[in-house]
């Protein structure tokens, strides 16, 4: 059974990658999923979010110098500073992040205690939690930086890049890799043949000697005769066979 309930007046969304993330984000700050609003959610509490012109929210104790430049839809999040001649473009600063000066941030998600030194450009990225930008690091767009990454002096991150600390996932194959495996992979090795084909042939193996033994060679040739191809090798993974196999029929 599938329940559903039919949506008229609410808001909801599928977030599954980051385009997704950006989109919901946009939505939140351009207020279309009132009352789940930054001011709203943070009524009452010590660091309340306020929100200002142009779509703009400030916490309470964020420390902004006079000569920083915020821009609409942007989101500044409590006990975080922003240097001097700071330009902050259609993006989300975290919470206890620190800011030099002369940078850069434009369609971005800074998430908390970020550090970014001076003269630093990060467009269109994200960039989470306890990460550190030396002075003149520049974060092109599309790019993605995973936690406790450290970015050095001067550094350029190309555009799209995935940095992170954890190690590269193993190449290992899956069971349904195995069974969709790529056409040019050849023939399925005995070794890898799935668990059912096992079962299977020790099924009818079983049956065949409890047939030999109750009525004789000849109905063991009929019984082999109808289930020989469970036997035969599989044809090159990821290609349909030509022909099905002759399987015995249930009585009707």
């Amino acid at each position: 059974k599938i329940y559903t309930h039919e949506i008229h007046s609410s808001y909801a969304a599928r977030i599954d990658n980051f385009r997704s993330y950006d989109a919901v984000s946009k939505d939140i700050i351009q207020r279309w999923t009132y009352p789940m609003v930054p001011d709203v959610l943070s009524f009452g509490n010590c660091h309340e979010m306020k929100l200002h012109r142009q779509g703009i929210y400030k916490a309470s104790d964020v420390t902004l110098s006079h000569s920083a430049q915020i821009g609409a839809n942007s989101v500044i999040g409590n006990a975080t500073s922003i240097g001097e001649q700071c330009k902050i473009l259609n993006s989300v600063i975290g919470e206890g992040c620190s800011i030099g000066k002369n940078v850069l941030i434009h369609g971005s998600y800074i998430w908390d205690n970020v550090i970014i030194e001076d003269g630093c450009k990060v467009s269109n990225s994200l960039v989470c939690d306890d990460v550190h930008l030396r002075a003149g690091a520049i974060v092109e767009p599309g790019c993605i930086l995973s936690f406790k990454i450290k970015v050095g002096k001067n550094v350029v991150v190309p555009a799209y890049s995935k940095v992170s600390l954890l190690d590269k996932p193993s190449n290992e194959d899956s069971d349904e890799e195995l069974e969709y495996a790529d056409t040019n992979s050849g023939v399925t090795d005995s070794a890898r043949e799935p668990a059912y084909r096992k079962i299977s042939i020790v099924v009818h193996t079983c049956l065949s000697n409890l047939l030999l033994w109750l009525f004789g060679p000849v109905s063991l040739m009929l019984y082999l005769a109808n289930w020989i191809s469970v036997f035969q090798p599989f044809p090159a993974r990821g290609v349909m066979p030509t022909t099905l196999p002759s399987y015995p029929r249930m009585m009707s």
